[in-house]
């Protein structure tokens, strides 16, 4: 809708090729069927058993449901609550840590560590 309506402006042209990308990823996003293979991707290629990662039940799945099993926890929220350790806090911030860290984490993520690209 925004994009029809920015089609008689100046702006159309420049945010034309950005909307086309948009509607892409969000179509993707609400593929199931691609989350499902994204999830099941993650469980098989982490190989570290410190990250759990729901088992989807492809048998109740569809393009518009994603079923999956239930993991047990508590949101980050919840869990400050409960008033952690300093210790506690450590151990699951270096898991945050270890996670995304780009010398750990492109094994999985696809990010490149080409310098020519960090920049």
């Amino acid at each position: 809708m925004l994009k029809a309506i920015l089609t008689p402006t100046p702006y159309a042209r420049m945010l034309g090729s950005s909307f086309d990308e948009m509607t892409r990823k969000l179509g993707e996003e609400l593929d199931y069927h691609v989350e499902a293979v994204n999830t099941e991707w993650f469980r098989t290629h982490i190989g570290d058993d410190r990250f759990v990662f729901p088992e989807v039940r492809a048998e109740l799945s569809t393009r518009t449901v994603l079923t999956t099993t239930r993991v047990e926890g508590l949101h980050l929220d919840a869990w400050l609550a409960t008033s952690p350790t300093q210790a506690q806090r450590d151990h699951f911030g270096q898991l945050l840590v270890d996670f995304f860290d780009p010398s750990t984490s492109s094994r999985f993520l696809g990010v490149s560590l080409n310098p020519l690209y960090l920049s």
